[in-house]
């Protein structure tokens, strides 16, 4: 019985194979940087695992409004 070699078709050549099935998704490209740099509170989130308004949307959207930052303070799930 023959073995089959494989390689790695988008690797190799930078395009997609025809047996590509899915496209992986990494997220948003991000405008703006993480909120959470210059934030005042950020020692407290980072001990309490806490998330504000605009880290929670940045991490959806890429962007946020800047008087999202420290409202609606949650842990995270």
């Amino acid at each position: 019985m023959r073995d089959m070699i494989w390689h790695d078709h988008e690797a190799m050549t930078g395009f997609k194979s025809e047996y590509a099935t899915e496209e992986v998704f990494l997220g948003p490209t991000n405008e703006r940087e993480i909120p959470c740099d210059d934030c005042s509170n950020k020692a407290a989130c980072t001990i309490s695992g806490g998330e504000c308004s605009a880290f929670r949307v940045w991490c959806t959207k890429g962007t946020f409004k800047d008087e999202d930052r420290v409202r609606l303070l949650r842990v995270a799930a």
